[in-house]
């Protein structure tokens, strides 16, 4: 094959164009694997918004793909060395990458997850002969530098993949964490096909011994997952788990699964120093999955301290938080801590890793600038001195483009506080909250007639803003901010309208541009700009509950 003559077995030097070539190509193929590792999970949060999934399904996301790949490891090594090294090494490239489209194009969480075990086979089958051709292909002086490269970059690869994942989910969208396997993918292919000779273990006799095939994936498939559901307890399902994977690895043909299966591929040897470094790269992805270093968050359990926690909007955040496994703890006055004085502030931020700031000024004049200064100092430099992790404050879409409304001054004055300070910080900012129309329509109200302006708005629920807050609030800090915003665009005295309607309210609605607290408001300022959250719950279905 063009690129391929004289590189022949253990004979190709890495100083060579041709070694040059073939370390780029395992390099890029096992990086791949590496980089889908954890690139998904900092897109977890928008997946499961976008997909309506629940936490069992993010977890499943992850799970599948790495319980699939260490599953069938061993049989794709094996089918590296009896078929061919690149052979293999190219059918899982090409799996990989259609398992990645389908990834990108997936309408809901069940499709995800299936398309996430075509990549885990994918990946069994590319991950062994990355390392394989490198030990087959290399002359024995440059074999260790060889592996001590492939080891390296693609640590480099597993380690940007939480920047590589934020960055794509927040300029592009999730489908694109998985879209650039594709042309990534393409590229390893037609390389491999050019630049990579083929090689099998010329000592190997006879097939593959199924029976051993299937107790080892038995018994990877058994143990790995045991490990992977042991954060929820020790339940029948992890029992089982475990009891199928130690039973298969305890019968004749899954003992020495590297005796009975077609011998492990070279890399796996464990006298090989730059093996040890890949075995122990893989075997940490699969166990820490739920550990520390490596999930997403929004799978860690994390001490959350909600500002303004018994509220309209913080009660549900706290809610939501609970029930996805975090420790979301209410304050307020009411329990003893109190933003403009900081009293109790240092207690309920101790040991806290987020804190979320939902509180509200109970007067929309003039004072409500010394409230939104005096509480977010206080709350900036305690959440300093506790070393709170992420900060994350609710917020007004277009509260810098109304300056005629003072309420809304002080909003981007708390804003900039937060930014000056040196907690990460994330800033959600919302439209106007369905369940605050009905008393924006009073405000210049009178028996007979409701007299507002034509103010274009996009409402949406409280209920959805409290989930987008949680979201923020379980992930990464943003250092910036999204807007949030409902599905609908109403000037407000159509939805006056549509609102008496529905209450069966028989006064009139006046369009007066200079009524109402929105009187001061012009143009687009309080619609939600391109690449905002859309919620989905309309305004009439909210009304009808």
């Amino acid at each position: 094959m063009a690129g391929n003559e004289g590189q022949g077995e253990g004979s190709v030097r890495l100083a060579s164009a041709a070694g040059r070539w073939v370390l780029a190509v395992a390099v890029l193929g096992d990086s791949m694997i590496l980089l889908e590792a954890t690139v998904v999970n900092v897109a977890l949060p928008t997946i499961g918004r976008n997909l309506g999934a629940g936490v069992a399904g993010l977890q499943w996301t992850l799970n599948s793909y790495v319980l699939t790949l260490a599953a069938l490891v061993l049989v794709g090594g094996s089918l590296s060395d009896i078929y061919g090294r690149r052979r293999i090494f190219i059918l899982g490239a090409v799996v990989f990458v259609a398992a990645s489209a389908l990834c990108a194009a997936a309408p809901t969480i069940g499709l995800l997850i299936l398309a996430r075990f075509i990549q885990g086979i994918g990946g069994a089958l590319l991950t062994p002969g990355s390392l394989a051709i490198i030990e087959a292909v290399f002359h024995p002086a440059d074999r260790t530098r060889a592996i001590g490269a492939w080891a390296g970059l693609g640590a480099v690869a597993g380690a940007i993949g939480p920047t590589v994942g934020g960055y794509l989910t927040d300029a592009v969208s999730w489908r694109a964490v998985f879209l650039i396997n594709i042309p990534l993918g393409v590229f390893v292919v037609a390389a491999a096909l050019r630049h990579v000779p083929e090689t099998r273990d010329p000592t190997h006799v006879g097939g593959i011994d199924l029976r051993g095939a299937a107790l080892a994936t038995l018994a990877i498939a058994g143990v790995c997952f045991a490990l992977i559901d042991a954060s929820g307890g020790l339940t029948p399902m992890v029992i089982a788990a475990s009891v199928v994977g130690v039973g298969a690895a305890a019968l004749p043909g899954g003992r020495h699964p590297a005796r009975h299966v077609p011998e492990f591929p070279a890399q796996f040897h464990p006298a090989d120093p730059g093996a040890l470094i890949g075995v122990t790269a893989i075997r940490d992805g699969n166990i820490r999955l739920r550990g520390t270093g490596q999930e997403p968050e929004g799978t860690r359990n994390m001490k959350v301290a909600v500002m303004g926690g018994t509220g309209l909007i913080g009660s549900q955040v706290v809610k939501i938080l609970n029930a996805s496994g975090h420790e979301a703890v209410p304050h307020a006055r009411s329990t003893g801590v109190d933003l403009l004085s900081g009293r109790g502030l240092p207690g309920a931020l101790k040991g806290a890793d987020v804190v979320v700031d939902v509180t509200n000024s109970p007067t929309f004049d003039d004072a409500s600038l010394a409230f939104f200064q005096t509480t977010t100092d206080n709350l900036v430099a305690a959440a300093g001195e506790a070393g709170v992790g992420h900060a994350v404050l609710l917020s007004i879409v277009g509260a810098d483009l109304v300056p005629g409304l003072v309420y809304y001054r002080g909003k981007v004055l708390q804003e900039d506080v937060l930014k000056s300070g040196s907690t990460p910080y994330s800033i959600v900012r919302a439209t106007q909250f369905f369940e605050f129309i009905e008393p924006a329509l009073a405000f210049s109200a009178d028996e007979s007639t409701v007299r507002v302006s034509a103010t274009l708005i996009q409402p949406i629920a409280a209920a959805d803003v409290a989930q987008a807050v949680a979201d923020m609030s379980a992930g990464r800090p943003l250092r910036g901010t999204r807007d949030v915003a409902g599905p609908e665009v109403f000037s407000l005295d159509e939805l006056g309208r549509i609102t008496l309607a529905a209450r069966d309210d028989h006064r009139t609605v006046i369009t007066d541009n200079s009524a109402g607290i929105f009187a001061a408001v012009s143009g687009d300022a309080l619609i939600a700009k391109d690449g905002a959250v859309i919620a989905t719950t309309t305004y009439r279905e909210w009304l009808a509950r």
